[in-house]
């Protein structure tokens, strides 16, 4: 970490815990630069799944001069646990992707097929999403941040087969229009 920021004036330190790497990381930097550390929990990775150590998570909890989440249960899980202040701060979106009126233009749209919005985690959501869709009737296209997904095992005819249409990835900025063509779409949350 220090080679990585010999050049660098650090003022202060965003650490998002994903993996156990990040809280060590996070907590260098703040002891090398003595600067303020902000933890942001997106992701649970210690609350209700084993991803970063308990007493890891203690440390980078207990160091950090603010600690912010993504949702009221997730605080309310953290803070019970760790016995410390979280503030509620949701993912925000640039202004400039928000639509400011409806869309009534949904010619073309077919109403059985939907886009599904957000991650796939591992593989026992994955094989969960392909039993909830299977024989339905229901099509989910799945435009994967990853081309293809070293974390999940699948064949591309079985997804397919089941419902699931793993498409390329697309940027942001054509996600608002790829988006108006469908008439709904899922956000996978766990079961």
């Amino acid at each position: 970490v220090k080679w990585w920021l010999k050049t660098t004036s650090v003022r202060r330190v965003l650490c998002l815990p994903y993996l156990p790497a990040d809280p060590i990381v996070g907590l260098t930097v703040k002891e090398l630069f003595n600067v303020p550390l902000c933890t942001y929990i997106m992701d649970d990775k210690n609350v209700c799944t084993n991803g970063i150590p308990d007493s890891l998570m203690e440390e980078l909890l207990t160091q950090s001069d603010l600690r912010l989440v993504i949702s009221p249960e997730m605080r309310e899980a953290y803070e019970k646990k760790y016995g410390l202040k979280f503030y509620l701060l949701p993912p925000l979106v640039s202004d400039e992707l928000l639509r400011r009126s409806p869309s009534h233009q949904l010619n073309g749209v077919k109403p059985r097929r939907c886009v599904l919005i957000g991650n796939i985690w591992g593989q026992r959501w994955l094989d969960l999403l392909r039993k909830t869709f299977r024989n339905s009737g229901f099509q989910v296209d799945w435009y994967c941040n990853q081309k293809n997904p070293r974390a999940l095992s699948f064949d591309r005819a079985d997804l397919e087969r089941d419902g699931i249409r793993l498409l390329d990835p697309i940027s942001e900025d054509d996600l608002p229009a790829t988006l108006s063509h469908y008439a709904y779409a899922i956000v996978p949350s766990d079961t």
